[in-house]
């Protein structure tokens, strides 16, 4: 075998380049554990204005879409909840420990240059120990990451649609001198989010009009990239970004006042640094700080007399530090350790004003000989909690594995076997333990053990019709111990908090794309993904919930994207399924929430100008105007329309 495909770049052979900018990303057919990736060019033709938006056509992905054209959105992968979905940005965690789920809506898709979702982490990626304490990891990675840069580029685009929506960006990476780069990128939206919908109840039915759901959000990305004489690469990057959200309430019959608003001001600074010492030794350092800032108002929701206004400032300071070192032929060693200080204040009465103080470290080792590959990693987690109201939670301490492994038959076999164990301990986020009205300061911290099984299989193939073709197939079962699950209430920002115990989850991710010619100008592609998933309760057997699905998760869902291109024109059609599911525990006929299929259609033009590009989108989303709800009583978007130009240079 050339190379061991079950790690593909990503091996610890390949330390060599020190140039980020020509690696060749691994992709889900030859990874270890299950990875699916998504590149620019791709994510530019989906009409998929943010990552959440884009983690839609990734196997195995829930989204959590509470309403409204720029609502909260978070990610759950297998089931897990999105607490258990870590996000790494430009090779560090974003982090929040106010309610550990990050709202992937925040980040636009303009700003992405590669995503990518892995189920376990490899030990060759070289990455914080934090990224083993997440069950899924969705790494994302911005042009700005690239080096060297040899002229100066610009990229500027502006997008128009339904219900007052406008979107427009700016993005400009200029060199300074032959190793450094400086880049900036901005990002505004603005949308009314007034979209028509029918609520109905019996015989009833009314046509009304969401409130309440509009958006005012600006975003400003500074990178500064150097790269040295020695091959290490540094990287400055403050990022920023301001919203002012309507917070659409759940629609209630014959009620649609709807007037909670929600700020927030985001603000970090990270740096990073890496090395590769030789052909055997990469060291990377970063350290961080980030300022989180949220207002939450609610005038019906009196409280001591007041109408509701919380304001929130968290606050982080994160330090990482990873070493690879390939021993000898065969073995490599990793070893990472993260510290954080987080600190929360409010001007809530009687606030406990939490500060924790964590520690990751984890230490691992691969074995990569020829048709074999073996990651083995153990991550020691250690938490602390200091309170100035109260008694503080129990410190958490937790030593949990990792391991997986990938066989080929022979080095020509384009099939793939691959598994992976993993043990992942989660710790109850500031909410959970000392919110005003719900938190528990005795809450138990969460569990999950993973199991995965599949194959994969990659072919090249000299038809021109079909140039390439590859699936796979993971099979997995997760148990999870004291699942804290976090349900709406009457309104987005106030969560109730279930601990429903044990949770079973057993399933399969099936993915496969393909591409090829038909003729010599007409090109096609095709990537599809099916998950089926059975997360059963198992908490308690006297209990009307045992043995039944857990809220708000489909037994199925799916996607399907088919892309052709014929010279400047390409026609982009892709499909969202979600299968029945329900709002609460039970199962019960009043809670069923129906199954939908989402049809999208985009036509996409390009062309030059002089020493411009530009490229022309109309896109048609819900082309049926299917009427359903991804949670209860949130009513989402019908059919609507978009049209956007993109303008960069190319020479």
């Amino acid at each position: 075998m050339k190379q061991n495909t079950t790690i593909a770049q990503s091996s610890a052979d390949s330390l060599q380049s020190v140039e980020i900018i020509s690696k060749k990303y691994i992709n889900n057919f030859s990874s270890t554990v299950p990875v699916q990736t998504m590149n620019a060019n791709v994510i530019k033709l989906l009409n998929a204005p943010s990552v959440a938006d884009i983690s839609k056509f990734l196997t195995g992905v829930v989204i959590k879409d509470y309403g409204g054209l720029g609502g909260l959105k978070t990610v759950s992968v297998r089931s897990l909840g999105a607490s258990h979905t870590g996000v790494l940005y430009d090779g560090v965690n974003i982090t929040d420990m106010q309610n550990s789920q990050i709202d992937l809506g925040k980040y636009a898709d303009n700003l992405i240059h590669h995503l990518a979702l892995y189920q376990s982490v490899p030990v060759s990626a070289n990455l914080p120990a934090q990224a083993y304490s997440s069950s899924a990891l969705l790494m994302i990675e911005t042009p700005a990451a690239g080096l060297p840069l040899h002229r100066l580029k610009i990229k500027a685009g502006t997008q128009w649609g339904s219900w007052g929506l406008n979107r427009h960006h700016l993005a400009l990476q200029a060199p300074w001198g032959s190793r450094t780069q400086f880049s900036i990128a901005a990002n505004y939206q603005n949308t009314k989010g007034n979209y028509p919908f029918k609520s109905v109840n019996g015989n009833v039915t009314e046509h009304l009009r969401r409130e309440n759901s509009q958006v005012n959000a600006a975003q400003v990305e500074l990178n500064l990239s150097h790269l040295f004489k020695d091959s290490g690469q540094l990287q400055v990057k403050v990022f920023a970004q301001n919203s002012d959200r309507g917070l659409p309430k759940a629609v209630i019959y014959y009620y649609n006042l709807s007037n909670e608003n929600l700020w927030n001001n985001d603000v970090f600074t990270q740096v990073n640094y890496k090395r590769k010492f030789n052909h055997t030794t990469s060291f990377s350092t970063a350290i961080k700080y980030s300022n989180h800032y949220t207002r939450y108002t609610n005038p019906t929701l009196i409280i001591d007399n007041k109408a509701t206004d919380n304001k929130y400032t968290e606050q982080s300071v994160y330090y990482t530090a990873a070493l690879l070192s390939k021993i000898n032929k065969y073995w490599a060693l990793s070893v990472a350790s993260d510290i954080a200080v987080t600190d929360l204040n409010a001007n809530l009465r009687s606030f406990a004003y939490p500060t924790r103080f964590s520690n990751w470290s984890v230490a691992g080792v691969q074995y990569n000989k020829r048709l074999l590959d073996i990651n083995m990693a153990a991550l020691y987690t250690y938490m602390k909690d200091e309170v100035e109201s109260g008694i503080p939670a129990a410190r958490q301490s937790r030593l949990t594995p990792n391991v997986s492994l990938a066989y080929k038959f022979h080095a020509a076999s384009p099939f793939l076997i691959r598994a992976f164990y993993k043990t992942i301990f989660r710790n109850p986020n500031f909410n959970d333990l000392y919110y005003t009205i719900i938190g528990n300061r005795a809450l138990r911290p969460e569990l999950a053990k993973q199991l995965n099984l599949g194959v994969a299989y990659q072919q090249d193939v000299k038809n021109t019709w079909l140039q390439k073709i590859g699936w796979s197939m993971d099979a997995y079962y997760n148990k999870v111990t004291d699942k804290i699950l976090a349900m709406p209430g009457g309104n987005l920002f106030a969560w109730s908090m279930l601990n429903i115990g044990k949770v079973n989850i057993w399933g399969a991710d099936i993915s496969v794309e393909g591409n090829g010619k038909i003729g010599a100008q007409l090109d096609w592609r095709i990537k599809t993904g099916f998950n089926y998933n059975i997360s059963e309760d198992r908490s308690n057997k006297n209990s009307v919930n045992y043995k039944t699905q857990i809220p708000n998760t489909p037994k199925t869902n799916g996607f399907a994207i088919a892309m052709l291109n014929y010279k400047q024109i390409g026609l982009v059609y892709n499909a969202l399924y979600s299968g029945t599911r329900y709002s609460l525990g039970g199962n019960l006929p009043e809670n069923k929430m129906d199954s939908y299929v989402i049809h999208d259609v985009s036509l996409n033009y390009g062309h030059h100008i002089k020493k411009w590009q530009l490229q022309w989108q109309f896109s048609v989303n819900n082309l049926l105007d299917k009427a359903y709800d991804i949670v209860m009583f949130y009513p989402m978007p019908g059919r609507n329309i978009a049209a956007k130009l993109v303008i960069q240079n190319f020479k």
